[in-house]
C-alpha cells in the first residue's frame, strides 16, 4: 500500500536549502543499513562538517506538528549538531570500576528550530542517566536544563522514533587551500527521446540496467583515473514544475559507473564491469560515493529507471585527484585518410593472467584471456 508522507512547512524550507547545495544523501532508519552502519556514516558526515537535518515522516495532514508523547514532533524537521560517542564515568559501573574499563553510548544532539518541545525521554536534559557522566564532560559536552530546543538522546531512541534523514555534504574546491581540496566538474545534460521508438540514433533515455537493449542509449561520461583515491556523483534533476503550483513527482534516476579498458575512447554499445551503482530515487538529487578507486578508465552513466523519461540533469563529479571526465558522443573512430569504412564488429580481448614456461631451453608466454564480440 503506498503511503503519502508529510512534512512540515520548515523540514521543506530545509530540504530545498539542502538540495541547493553540492551532494545529498538521503537516509532512513528502516534501509538497508544496520543502526550501526548508520551511526558510522552519520558520525563521519558530521566530523566531515556536512549538513544534517532528521524529521519523524507523517503519514496524514492531520499529523503534521502532531508532539507525541515523548516530546518530538511529527513532521517537523530537526537539525543534527551533535554525533557522537559519549564515555560514562567508570564508578557508575561495577565492572568499569573493578577492571578500569571505560563503558560509552552512541549520542546524538537535535535542535528544534521552534525552541521549545525537546525530547524527555532517557538522556534528556535533566534525566538521572547523565549521573553517568562525569562533571568535567558535562561541562564539554554543554549539558543544560533551559528549554531552548536543543537536546541529546541515544543512538537507539533515536532510530526507533526518526524515519528521515538528509545529509549534505560540502566539499573544498578552492584551489589556495591548507584543508583537503576536492576537484570538481559539473556537466548538463538531458534524456531525450526524439526517435520514434527506443534505441533510435538520438533516443539518448535508454533507462536503467535492467533494460539492457537500451541501456547505452543514455549520456556516458569517461573518467580516466590515474592513481587510486575517492569519487563522488551527485546528479540532480530539474524542478518538474519549476514555476508552476502543480506538484508532479520527479523521474526516478540514477547513476551506475562501469569499469572499461584502459584505451577506451568511445561511448560502450555493451554494460562492462560495474563498479558502483546509486540508489534509484523519484528525488530531485541521488548521490553514489566511491572509494579507493583503481587506476583505469571508467564510464559514468546517469540514468532514469525506465526508458524514455525526459528531462534534464546536472552531473557533478567531485575526486580527490583529477579524473578528467569528458561527455564520449562518438560511437566509433572516423574512417582513415584512404576512405575505409566503418567497422562493423569489435573483439575485446581481456587478458586475466600470463606467465612464463621455459621448455627445453626455450620460453613461452601463456596467457588466460576473456574473448568478446
Amino acid at each position: 500500500m503506498a503511503t503519502r508522507v508529510y512534512l512540515h512547512t520548515e523540514a521543506k524550507d530545509v530540504e530545498f536549502l539542502i538540495f541547493s547545495n553540492p551532494c545529498v544523501t538521503i537516509f532512513t532508519t528502516g534501509g538497508p543499513d544496520s543502526p550501526d552502519q548508520l551511526f558510522n556514516n552519520m558520525k563521519e558526515a558530521f566530523d566531515n562538517e556536512a549538513l544534517i537535518v532528521a524529521a519523524i515522516a507523517a503519514n496524514t495532514k492531520d499529523e503534521i506538528e502532531q508532539t507525541l508523547d515523548c516530546g518530538l514532533v511529527k513532521g517537523h524537521a530537526y537539525a543534527v549538531t551533535a554525533v557522537k560517542y559519549v564515555e560514562l564515568d567508570a564508578k557508575s559501573s561495577t565492572f568499569s570500576s573493578l577492571f578500569g574499563h571505560h563503558d560509552r553510548i552512541r549520542m546524538i544532539r537535535l535542535q528544534n528550530p521552534w525552541g521549545e518541545k525537546e525530547w524527555n525521554g532517557p538522556w534528556s536534559d535533566d534525566s538521572k542517566e547523565w549521573e553517568q557522566v562525569t562533571e568535567s564532560q558535562k561541562n564539554s559536552l554543554g549539558i543544560t536544563v533551559d528549554e531552548d530546543g536543543e537536546f541529546w538522546m541515544p543512538w537507539y531512541s533515536f532510530v526507533q522514533y526518526f524515519t528521515d534523514i538528509s545529509v549534505c555534504q560540502l566539499f573544498n574546491t578552492k584551489i589556495f587551500s591548507t584543508s583537503r581540496r576536492y576537484h570538481e566538474e559539473v556537466f548538463y545534460g538531458e534524456w531525450t527521446t526524439n526517435g520514434v521508438k527506443s534505441g533510435a540514433p538520438d533516443d539518448f533515455a535508454g533507462g536503467c540496467l535492467n533494460f539492457s537493449a537500451t541501456f547505452c542509449n543514455n549520456p556516458q561520461f569517461l573518467l580516466t583515473v590515474s592513481q587510486p583515491g575517492e569519487i563522488m556523483f551527485a546528479l540532480t534533476q530539474r524542478e518538474p514544475n519549476e514555476g508552476t503550483k502543480r506538484r508532479d513527482p520527479y523521474v526516478t534516476i540514477g547513476i551506475h559507473v562501469m569499469k572499461v579498458e584502459n584505451n577506451r575512447l568511445h561511448r560502450i554499445h555493451q554494460a562492462m564491469a560495474p563498479i558502483g551503482t546509486s540508489d534509484y530515487a523519484s528525488a530531485r538529487s541521488v548521490f553514489l560515493h566511491l572509494r579507493d578507486v583503481p587506476v583505469g578508465r571508467y564510464i559514468a552513466v546517469p540514468t532514469t529507471y525506465a526508458p524514455r523519461e525526459q528531462t534534464t540533469f546536472m552531473l557533478r563529479i567531485y575526486s580527490d585527484h583529477k579524473v578528467e571526465p569528458r561527455l564520449l558522443t562518438k560511437h566509433a573512430p572516423s574512417k582513415g585518410l584512404f576512405g575505409c569504412r566503418q567497422p562493423i564488429s569489435v573483439t575485446r580481448i581481456t587478458i586475466i593472467e600470463a606467465f612464463l614456461e621455459q621448455e627445453k631451453g626455450e620460453e613461452r608466454i601463456y596467457a588466460h584471456n576473456e574473448l568478446y564480440y
